[in-house]
Parts: C-alpha cells; structure tokens; sequence
C-alpha cells in the first residue's frame, strides 16, 4: 500500500561572499538560520555555527531536509553578523523553495535580500544534494606531528577543516576542528561526521583536510594540506601535511607536519526502515471525541452527521491515517475509546470508553470496523453527547498499554494514539502531566482537531520548540503532533496523513536510540514466507467481512 512520503533525503550546505561588513574593527562574524514555512508560519528549523572575522564563509553545519517533488516547500534563509556579547544583527537574506534549488542542478547562487540601511548584502550559494546513505556515521580521532611553527612569539596554534570534493570541482566545508593553543603535537578531540556528509556514500570521493594556525585577527595562515579519498583514510594511519607553496620553493621540502589517525571506523548506525523490517509492529489505538460541542448526529450541522455519499471529518481522518498504519500491524486489530459522553444511563460523563462495549476487548478488526464502530456508537439509543472534553484517562489508557508493549523482549511494538476531537481540552496541566508520563514509553500521540473550534491550546501540547514541562516535570521527548483538520479541506487525504505522520520516524528513533533498542534481524526466507502468509490471510477476512474494499464507506 503506497502512503506519502519523501522522494529523498537532501543535504542543504551554505556559503556566502562579499557580505556586507556591519563591524567597525573588524569584520562581520556571520551566522546563518534557516526556516521552514509550515502552515503560513515561519518556523526555525536550525542555524549553522559564528564564523569569525569573515566576508566570505563557508558554514560547516548542514541541514538534512525532505524533499518531496509534488510539494511547494519555502524556506528563508538569514544571515546574521554576531558580536561577542551574542547579540544579532541582520545582515540579508534569502526566499525560496527547495524545488528552486533541486531545479538549479542542485545549487542556487542569488544575491541577499538588504535590510534598510545596507545597499548590498552579499550574495548566497546553496547546494542541495541528495544523502544516499544515511545510516552510517565515521568516527576521527586525529593528531598531528611536528607541525610548522607559525608563530613569532610562540607555537602554531592548529585546527583543521575538513572538505569534501564535489562532481563539479568544488569543495564543501564538513567540518571544523577546535583550535588546540600553542602545540606543533595537537591532539583534537574525537569527533564524528555522517558518511554522507563526508563523502556522499563515494569511497574514492576526494576529501581534502586542511591544517590552519589559527589567527586572533582573522587572519589564519595555511600550514598544509592532505589530499586524500575514504577508501585511503580506512587503509592508511599517518598522512604528511604538504604546504604547495613552500613545496614549489624549496627542493628540500618534506612536509609542514604530519596527520596521524589515531582512530577511524564506521559505526552503522540502525534507520526506521531497519527497524520495520525486524519486524518492529507499529499499533494504532483511536479515540473519538464525543462531547456535546460535537452538535446532534442526525442533523447536517453536526460534524458527526453521516453524510449518505461521503464521510464526515472524523471518518475521513481516520481513513486517511489508519490506512497507512495498518500496513505494519500485524493482525490488523486496534483498540477504539470514545470520550466525552454518558453512555449505558450513567449519571457522569465518561472519558474513555471502549466502542465495542466491551472493556476488556476494545478491539475491532480492520480500519473499516473502526468506522464501523464509530457509526454503531453513534446509532447507541443509551448515548448521550455531554462534555467537557478531557484527555488525561485517554492517554493513561494508551500509556498502559505502551507500558505492556515495553515489557515485551520477543516483539518490538511502538504505539500510535491518534485522538479525533472537535473542542478545546479542559483538563491540559493533567493532560500534560500524562503525556510527560508517556514520553518515557513507546508510544506518540497524533491529535487531529475537527471543526472551526480554537485550538490554541493544542500548540502547548505539540511542544516542537521546546519540550513540554508542567512545574518541575519535563517530558523525556516530543511525542505530539497536533494538525487541525479544516487546514486540510479540499486537499488530498494524502496530505493530512503526511502532516500527521510526519514527526513519528524521528520520534520512533529518538526512543529506540535512548532506551539502547538495536532493530531485530531480518527474516529468513522461511520467516518471511510466513509472514507473507499471515498477511494474505487478514486481507482474505477482510474481504470477507467487509467486501472488495474495506475501507469503502457505503
């Protein structure tokens, strides 16, 4: 079953010349940030390292981004001068797309966009380029040998720069050491780049290390280069550090020092897409919202009204999300809650009840018996739509069974809440306080908002800027994606399953990763046999149960 997705992985790297000097003594320290459009909102996505003292920089931090061709993805580039206390001052800046950038060929050079009082900038050059490995990670660990003294008063005071060549015949900056202070025998600290950053996943890829003194004034002189190819730098432990100019003068020339490899190997490091072919069973447990706010079922006003040709809003984000989630559960059975109703002549509203009116077996076969139970609560003579709209037994509930999830050592499951509701949440610091509970489990929470409801609140629980905290508690991890619905009408389901979906593989990961959890091997060709087998099976039933397109809405 397709779902949306990235075409590919890109690699964003950024230099800049002749920028506009906003220092009086010296020269501008750029830095640059760079911003996401996501929902019409200008959203900080990273920012690079203060090159000091330079008009001309090559920024060594890069920005991993998807790029998907069918989509328009602005993003805005700044570039800002620092002084030393921190503070920043604009100096330009950039608008355009990823698709600008992929369409140049991979690079786009324009000139900065002034602020008022700067007549000219600068200009911009960014390459995108396309990560084919990006589950390997190199590690340096690196010392130099009687390096050229470059100093007057004193000792050379070292650092490298790393570069990789590209197919066009230029460099791009991956890496800076830091300065190791008057010593010709440094020893810089161990450090690690990711391979495609290094060298594209190309092992005879030139990868040029260049050894600086570095300079108080910005000026910093060369002590040598060392030429060389990831297929040498795995075979060799000691290169010589080659000054071309002193070498062209003196035929005498050895080398301006020695780089020795104290440390070099690659460390795979495990990809989401390692881990579903382990086997790890990706759940899904859904919750409806109930409450009053909701409007009647049976009159067209109500968002749970059951439309005779096309679904309602929960329904279709149900489908939209659930269908691309079944594809990596096994057995195709997810638990359904309602909330914020009275059901079975209850005096108080209750907040997570089982829609198959079984509590202890909350489960329904296939997407399609998820709308089918939804519409059955619906038709229920003994509900009742009441409110307010509270979340905290609903994510406890889901939280328990995460809990249950973690225990288990033979299967590795992570857990899906996707919450449907149309209102403000009225309980948001207990709410809080179980998704900050629930950030230690494997588990995220999707919250799709449904209707013109103000959903400010939800932004306080989709915690991207910082992580969630109610007093001194603060969540382990973001496990929250809010999107409203409306943002979505008219526009492919597709859409909204991608917004709501993007954010799990990196939540995913970042729990795997922080619990020391290594993906499963791949199966055997007899355990593949029956998995295949197990899956044939479920669409037979589902099939049978619910016709030729179960997940159709008649």
């Amino acid at each position: 079953m397709s779902h949306a997705g990235p075409l590919t992985k890109v690699e964003l790297t950024f230099e800049c010349e002749k920028l506009h000097n906003a220092d009086v003594l010296s020269k501008s320290d750029p830095q640059i940030q760079i911003f996401i459009n996501q929902n019409d909102k200008w959203v900080l996505h990273g920012e690079t390292e203060v090159v000091d003292d330079c008009l001309n920089p090559k920024f060594a931090k890069s920005f991993i981004l998807d790029y998907y061709f069918e989509r328009i993805q602005k993003i805005r580039v700044k570039v800002f001068d620092v002084d030393k206390g921190g503070k920043k001052q604009l100096i330009g800046q950039l608008t355009c797309t990823l698709g600008d950038i992929v369409g140049c060929r991979g690079q786009l050079v324009r000139d900065l966009e002034a602020p008022q009082g700067i007549s000219k900038a600068g200009k911009i050059k960014i390459r995108a380029t396309e990560l084919k490995d990006m589950s390997s990670i190199v590690h340096f660990k690196l010392r130099g040998n009687d390096l050229d003294k470059k100093d007057f008063m004193g000792k050379s005071d070292p650092y490298l720069n790393i570069f990789r060549a590209n197919l066009d015949g230029s460099t791009t900056l991956v890496y800076k050491t830091e300065v190791i202070q008057n010593n010709l025998n440094p020893k810089w600290k161990e450090f690690t780049i990711p391979m495609a950053t290094l060298c594209e996943g190309d092992h005879s890829r030139q990868i040029i290390i260049e050894c600086f003194d570095w300079d108080k004034g910005g000026d910093h002189d060369l002590i040598g280069k060392v030429a060389t190819t990831f297929s040498a730098l795995k075979q060799g432990a000691t290169f010589p550090i080659i000054n071309e100019k002193k070498q062209s003068k003196k035929k005498s020339y050895e080398n301006s020092g020695e780089l020795i490899l104290e440390d070099f190997f690659v460390e795979k490091i495990p990809s989401f897409n390692d881990y579903l072919i382990g086997g790890t069973e990706i759940s899904v447990m859904v919750a409806i919202d109930f409450t009053g706010s909701n409007g009647k079922p049976s009159k067209p006003s109500s968002l749970h009204y059951r439309h005779p040709t096309q679904p309602n809003e929960y329904a279709s984000a149900i489908m939209a999300v659930c269908d691309i989630l079944a594809s990596y559960d096994s057995d195709n059975h997810f638990p359904v809650y309602g909330f914020g109703a009275k059901i079975r002549g209850e005096e108080k509203t209750n907040h997570c009840f089982a829609l198959t009116g079984d509590e202890a077996k909350p489960e329904v076969f296939g997407v399609q018996g998820i709308i089918s139970s939804y519409y059955a609560t619906l038709d229920r003579p003994d509900l009742k739509l009441n409110g307010p709209t509270k979340f905290q037994r609903i994510v406890k509930a889901a939280a328990s069974k995460a809990k249950e999830m973690r225990l288990n050592d033979d299967v590795q499951s992570y857990l899906i809440l996707l919450i449907l509701t149309d209102g403000e949440i009225n309980d948001l610091d207990k709410t809080k306080q179980a998704v900050i509970s629930a950030s230690k489990l494997p588990m995220s929470i999707i919250i799709i908002g449904v209707g013109d409801a103000d959903f400010g609140k939800m932004d306080e629980l989709d915690s991207d800027e910082e992580k969630l905290s109610v007093g001194r508690k603060s969540a382990k991890r973001d496990i929250v994606q809010f999107v409203p619905f409306r943002s979505f009408l008219n526009k492919p389901t597709s859409e909204l399953a991608a917004a709501v979906l993007a954010e799990v593989p990196g939540q995913f990961m970042e729990y795997m990763t922080e619990e020391g959890i290594k993906p499963h091997p791949p199966p055997s060709e007899t355990e593949l046999a029956d998995i295949q087998a197990r899956r044939a099976q479920i669409q037979q039933n589902l099939i049978a149960q619910y016709g030729n397109a179960p997940n159709q809405l008649s």
